[in-house]
């Protein structure tokens, strides 16, 4: 019985520890700028023991396998790490980037723009028009271009690493998606979002009955010596 009570017990303190250690975010909950709607996830995790590369990010990209339509190719990936509504106050830029573990291999970058024209069919943009509101016309710290090798549409999940130049998870401001190819042959979308998902905490009722149960077990004991 005790036994059981000390496991019991000690399950609020195992939720809090993993809650507390959180080392990924993620953004699911994407406005559509585009002809087709595109649910995505990406992620951005920055733990070793995750297999991260120390000081770097990693992100990860997928269509939800839930989503209406797919991406046959997904031709570029935005993000902001700081302030979405300041310009230029990224810390990121060519040289520093640092770039690597693509998978599939991307082509080309930009910083500061809504596009990355790098010739050769490496092209990408997301023009964002009035529907996007206060993003209209957003220019984004850092796009990411691939050609035609980013399939999507069969549940691949891609991925790259980036300097992490000691920012930290809370940086994160925004993402945007581009794809082609969403609907069959055709389509296209244009996803963005802007903070990432909310992490739910654990509710203080949890807190008061580990508690609880730490005090019967304390209760139990003093009886079983009596």
């Amino acid at each position: 019985m005790i036994k059981n009570i000390c496991k019991l017990s000690m399950l609020p303190l195992a939720l809090a520890a993993g809650s507390s250690q959180a080392a990924t975010i993620s953004f699911s909950n994407f406005q559509h700028a585009g002809s087709d709607a595109v649910d995505y996830i990406v992620t951005i995790a920055d733990d070793s023991e995750a297999g991260v590369t120390t000081g770097n990010f990693k992100i990860s990209y997928q269509v939800d396998l839930a989503s209406t339509y797919t991406t046959a190719k997904l031709t570029g990936l935005f993000f902001d790490v700081a302030d979405p509504f300041i310009a230029n106050n990224s810390p990121y830029n060519a040289g520093n980037l640092g770039l690597t573990n693509h998978t599939p291999a991307s082509c080309g970058q930009g910083f500061n723009t809504d596009q990355v024209a790098a010739g050769g069919g490496c092209n990408t943009n997301i023009n964002l028009g009035a529907g996007a509101g206060s993003f209209q016309n957003h220019q984004f710290d850092v796009a990411i271009a691939w050609k035609n090798n980013n399939d999507l549409s069969t549940g691949a999940v891609g991925m790259f690493e980036i300097a992490g130049l000691g920012l930290s998870l809370d940086d994160w401001a925004a993402v945007g998606v581009r794809g082609q190819a969403t609907d069959g042959p055709g389509g296209s979308a244009k996803e963005f979002q802007i903070g990432a998902d909310t992490v739910v905490p654990v509710p203080a009722a949890v807190w008061l009955f580990g508690t609880g149960l730490l005090g019967l077990v304390g209760v139990a004991r003093r009886k079983q010596r009596v």
